[in-house]
């Protein structure tokens, strides 16, 4: 599978490390063991490589996210002198525990002195001018730190949800050490570690990103030929020509060992049955899978799994298998509120089942993503674009599957949508909150009068038997007096003059998403209340944002030809690896550092969760490796 790879080794080729887990801070636990519970320990290993090749004795390390307070035990140990900062008390405490520990200890060398401070790593200058630490006059000598990662891919609410859907499918393994189990990094809402993530692109504009490139061992290889493979892969990285042929992808060693007997009969192509068999039914494999390993048509893999009698596996069989009444309940009102809104249900030409497709404008991709999401069970896809006669558009089409079948019979008639009191009466406020961010809008703006509007649903689809239908289901079950308008073209809509438009703003705003606010602000014309979102979200701190402000104070507070080290690893978010490493690297070259080395530590283990969800997304590049850049300090400011 393929390996993830950053694109700072672009810029400088990375050296890997191979250092063995040290769980439980290995040989300094004795030091350290009271904080175990540390949600980000780093490789002892790594952090005594790097403190013995980087720093002499008397040299100030400087740690301004210290965590465990693990850089200022191991400097003071070698001789180092060491200032460890944190925002969090319970952190700060840890690192006075660990400093008296180092303190008792008898050693045969001299041992160097540790000063931790609680405080804001933001603030990093303010803070060491405050504690007035002597040997820090000149500034520290080498910056150590592994800054904590965005809350990206464990907020609460998704956290929440993992932990119900582990229960459900694997109860053995939801315990109370799960990482399920886990909430943020800190409750220190202060804390950088609990800000979104944010995009680069907010900060520095990044170039095109470009795939890393070489081949790769198959299961069965040797290590010299591994080996081989790793040098060519490392040759390889230097050529970008499109057409070179070095850069061709060297294939799967077991396919090429177990390689079928492929040869045409006329213009169809047989394959090994055996081999079939093994691939369709044991590894899981798609007929698309096969063929691209193959280099052969779907239609031909098609053709000879009927030829053998294979039984078909349906694609919604690798996926969720149970019925609409088994979702989670807000999975089914925002299938039922996106359905009653812009959706709409397929049948694909020789498809058993039916298909779910969302289209959505590039103004709305974030709230595609956030269905996508929600429904991950469903998709497999990523969003395409599609240009039409209303601009460019996402959309994105779900595997096929029962529950659409289920529900294309309870919404559609003769092929065309149509509303009953059967489907309103499943509705909550959830459905009625993705029904009006699909087709919801402000009507009736008057400036002389200083009215801004009121709430109106999109209906044009439906005839006017079924808007009489709503309008006494909005009465009937939400006490809310709905109209009926008839515009100019002749298609009809469904408005809430005055009062109506205030409770449905009630029943249905807890669960708006925040860029849709704009839609229940009747106070505020459309176009104020999206410059005002948009305004907010802009000046809304990110850890991009913060972290740069982190870099720029450590750059204050280095000496002169300094270095500052920082340790950071990529993430996934929404099926796609963040690189984490590159931009790091951008906000440093932005406060004026310059990059000197990478290294890259190898991670020898993969926790429980990690395996699992590899094998729920085989497509998600591994990340196989933690970075290490070394950035120095010019003498003179650059550019100067």
């Amino acid at each position: 599978m393929r390996e993830f790879k950053s694109k700072v080794e672009e810029i400088i080729p990375a050296e890997e490390l191979l250092f063995d887990p040290t769980p439980g801070f290995g040989e300094y636990r004795e030091f350290l063991e009271h904080a175990v519970a540390h949600p980000a320990k780093m490789n002892t290993k790594l952090l005594e490589f790097l403190v013995k090749k980087f720093t002499k004795r008397g040299d100030v390390v400087l740690d301004p996210m210290a965590g465990t307070g693990s850089t200022g035990v191991i400097a003071a140990l070698h001789g180092r002198n060491a200032i460890c900062v944190d925002i969090e008390e319970r952190f700060y405490k840890w690192m006075e525990e660990a400093k008296r520990k180092v303190e008792e200890h008898q050693t045969l060398a001299p041992k160097g002195k540790i000063i931790n401070i609680c405080g804001d790593a933001r603030r990093l200058s303010k803070l060491l001018e405050k504690a007035d630490i002597t040997h820090l006059k000149m500034g520290a000598d080498l910056i150590l730190t592994s800054p904590p990662y965005s809350t990206s891919h464990n907020t609460a609410e998704s956290l929440e949800r993992q932990r119900r859907i582990m229960a459900e499918r694997w109860p053995g393994h939801v315990g109370p050490h799960s990482l399920l189990n886990a909430t943020k990094y800190s409750e220190n809402p202060e804390n950088i570690g609990n800000l979104p993530h944010g995009s680069i692109d907010t900060i520095i504009t990044s170039p095109p990103y470009s795939e890393g490139i070489g081949h790769k061992a198959g299961p069965r290889a040797s290590e010299a030929y591994k080996w081989r493979l790793e040098l060519q892969r490392r040759y390889t990285e230097t050529m970008r020509s499109e057409g070179n042929i070095a850069k061709l992808r060297h294939g799967d060693i077991d396919a090429i060992i177990t390689q079928p007997k492929l040869h045409s009969r006329g213009c169809f192509k047989i394959i090994d049955e055996k081999w079939l068999r093994k691939r369709y039914l044991v590894d899981k494999k798609t007929m698309q899978e096969i063929a691209d390993e193959l280099g052969v048509s779907r239609t031909c893999v098609r053709n000879n799994i009927y030829r053998y009698k294979i039984p078909v596996i349906e694609q919604w069989q690798r996926h969720f298998d149970g019925r609409f009444c088994d979702l989670e309940e807000e999975q089914q009102q925002i299938l039922l509120g996106t359905l009653l809104g812009d959706a709409n249900i397929s049948r694909s030409k020789g498809s058993k089942y039916h298909q779910l497709r969302l289209c959505h404008s590039e103004k709305q991709l974030e709230y595609l993503k956030w269905k996508i999401f929600m429904l991950q069970e469903f998709f497999k896809a990523e969003p395409y674009v599609r240009c039409d006669g209303r601009g460019r558009r996402y959309q994105v089409t779900s595997v096929s599957h029962p529950i659409f079948t289920e529900l294309y019979n309870l919404f559609y008639v003769k092929g065309k949508k149509a509303l009953s009191k059967k489907v309103l009466d499943k509705v909550s406020e959830l459905g009625l909150a993705v029904w009006l961010m699909d087709d919801g809008f402000l009507y009736g703006a008057n400036k002389k009068k200083g009215w801004k509007g009121n709430l109106a649903l999109s209906t044009a689809c439906y005839s006017r038997n079924e808007h009489e239908l709503l309008v006494r289901w909005f009465k009937e079950k939400w006490g809310i007096k709905a109209k009926i308008h008839t515009r100019s073209d002749g298609h009809l809509e469904l408005h809430f003059p005055g009062e109506a438009s205030r409770k449905l703003k009630k029943l249905i705003a807890p669960y708006v998403l925040p860029m849709f606010e704009y839609k229940l602000d009747i106070s505020r014309s459309r176009s104020e209340a999206k410059r005002e979102y948009w305004k907010q979200k802009k000046e809304k701190p990110t850890y991009l944002s913060e972290m740069l402000k982190v870099y720029s104070e450590c750059f204050k507070v280095l000496k002169p030809n300094g270095l500052m080290i920082v340790v950071v690893k990529p993430f996934i978010r929404n099926k796609e690896p963040v690189d984490l490493p590159y931009h790091t690297w951008l906000l440093m070259r932005k406060v004026g550092f310059k990059l000197e080395k990478i290294y890259k530590l190898r991670l020898k283990q993969q926790s429980f969760w990690r395996i699992l969800y590899y094998r729920r997304h085989p497509n998600v590049p591994r990340l196989n490796h933690e970075y290490i850049l070394i950035c120095r300090k010019p003498l003179e400011p650059l550019g100067g």
